[in-house]
């Protein structure tokens, strides 16, 4: 099994809070892209490749080292994962981001092409349930107690708070 093609889809999704911000800043929208590896033999792997500009990384900088690592990748044995980060590393250095997008599509495809729960590549069922630790905005006092009563209701249990 080979790579054939990789798709790059932009994904824009609105915050809830369009004012959300923490230290570093924040914006109205998540930007990110889904990565599709897709095999030649029509077998597909999926992978998810976010952007933050307040940590320095921007929506066109990540789409800009996917598409650098397009033509590296197409021929590819999907299992050969150390090679061809080490490919993608020659390529272009860094770009974290881009690159566990990447990741996450090949174990994808690996573990449709095996016919197993992408879990069973990753050491096996521990959890049926992952804890989600969510961030109240920085606001007035008021407002930020007022988001982390509203979060725990909604059953979150970890709750980060910036002052």
């Amino acid at each position: 099994m080979k790579i054939a093609h990789m798709e790059i889809i932009p994904v824009v999704l609105p915050k809830e809070d369009p004012e959300w911000r923490f230290a570093l800043g924040g914006e109205a929208e998540a930007k990110a892209f889904i990565v599709k590896l897709v095999s030649d033999e029509g077998i597909f792997g999926i992978g998810y490749a976010a952007s933050a500009t307040h940590h320095g990384i921007s929506f066109g900088g990540v789409q800009a080292a996917l598409e650098a690592y397009r033509d590296p990748l197409i021929g590819q044995d999907p299992f050969d994962i150390e090679k061809i980060f080490c490919i993608l590393g020659r390529t272009l250095r860094g770009n974290n981001e881009a690159q566990a997008g990447i990741d996450m599509a090949l174990h994808d495809l690996q573990a449709k092409k095996l016919g197993v729960p992408l879990y069973a590549l990753l050491g096996g069922l521990f959890r049926t349930e992952i804890p989600v630790m969510r961030i109240v905005a920085l606001k007035e006092p008021a407002r930020m107690a007022e988001n982390a009563l509203k979060l725990t209701a909604e059953g979150y249990t970890y709750i980060k708070v910036k002052f």
